[in-house]
Order: C-alpha cells, then structure tokens, then sequence
C-alpha cells in the first residue's frame, strides 16, 4: 500500500484491545509506530501519560498528523477509508451478498 497518510502512531493499554488495530495495520501492510503502556499496578488503570491521549484511559488510541482518535470501530473505518486500493476495492465489490441484491 501506498502511504497517504503520515506515520500512524497505535498507543497499546496493555490488557487492552488495541491487537485489533495492530492485527489490521499488520494485514493490511501498513507502517505504523508502536507505543506501549503499563496499567498502573495498584489500580489496573492507564497511566496518566496515556490519559493525555484518551482522558477516559480507553484503548485503543491511534494518532495520524493531526487526527486523534480512541474507539476501535472509529479507529478501523478511519483506516479502511485510508486503503482505497485496487485490492480492497475487488474484494469488496465482486460479490454483492445483501439479500435484495437481486431485485
């Protein structure tokens, strides 16, 4: 994939379900910087540093440019919406699978 977006920067809770951006950058081949951070050991809470990035402390959290973003479904149309190429476009459009595809 071309890259048409600046370096993306996925910040990982761990414990957390921050895998799935990284499972779907990885997928999709996408670069992306990693950063990861410890839950506070007496409270399993994020670590204030995190909390500048997502003051509710919830992961995933992913930073591109100018954009912030922190919910794992906003965060996975943002990068599909960021891969229109050939290869998802064939794959998506090939079979129409709705149930009143045929009228």
């Amino acid at each position: 994939i071309s890259q048409p977006y600046s370096m993306i920067t996925v910040h990982h809770l761990e414990k957390s379900q921050s895998f799935r951006i990284v499972w779907l950058l990885e997928e999709l081949g996408m670069e992306y910087e990693l950063k990861v951070y410890q839950r506070q050991p007496d409270t399993m809470l994020a670590p204030p540093e995190y909390k500048k990035l997502s003051p509710l402390g919830t992961s995933p959290t992913i930073v591109d440019g100018d954009t912030t973003l922190c919910e794992s479904n906003a965060i996975i149309d943002y990068i599909m919406d960021l891969t229109t190429t050939t290869t998802t476009a064939e794959s998506s459009s090939s079979t129409d699978l709705r149930p009143d595809a045929s009228s």
